[in-house]
């Protein structure tokens, strides 16, 4: 069951103690998403925030950024991975490599990143990155 994320955060904050605390809510839903991984990224390339194991170079943010052109490409390389590009649009992409998936969600602001390790629940794991995304546009982030 998902936790009300109106109320959780209050007014928010651009702290690196907040960010540890979205990313923690991210993951919260891991049990249920299969959510193994999650980073919290800048559009400019800095991290506010990821979980252990998950290093971004600025070459997986450059990549990131021309998925979301206007000419996206067909596979994206992502944490020394190549992953095939499944959906796109303005706000998400989701790519996949055999049973696991990439969903990136953006703001203005940042980047969303999770990877989900299920064919069966990749789908409301997207939904699930979306409302983050959602909410951090609400507060500006």
């Amino acid at each position: 069951m998902f936790i009300n994320i109106t109320n959780f955060f209050g007014n928010g904050s651009s702290s690196g103690s907040s960010w540890k605390a979205w990313l923690k809510y991210i993951l919260q839903q891991e049990k249920d998403l299969s959510l193994s991984k999650a980073a919290l990224v800048h559009q400019k390339g800095s991290v506010a925030a990821s979980t252990n194991g998950f290093n971004l170079k600025s070459s997986d943010i450059k990549a990131l950024k021309d998925c979301f052109s206007d000419c996206p490409p067909d596979t994206v390389r992502f944490s020394d991975s190549t992953y095939a590009v499944k959906s796109v649009n303005a706000r998400q992409l989701v790519a996949f490599m055999g049973h696991h998936y990439l969903i990136v969600s953006r703001t203005s602001k940042m980047f969303v990143i999770a990877t989900c390790d299920s064919r069966h629940t990749y789908g409301m794991a997207a939904g699930w990155i979306n409302k983050i995304a959602t909410k951090l546009t609400e507060k500006n982030f």
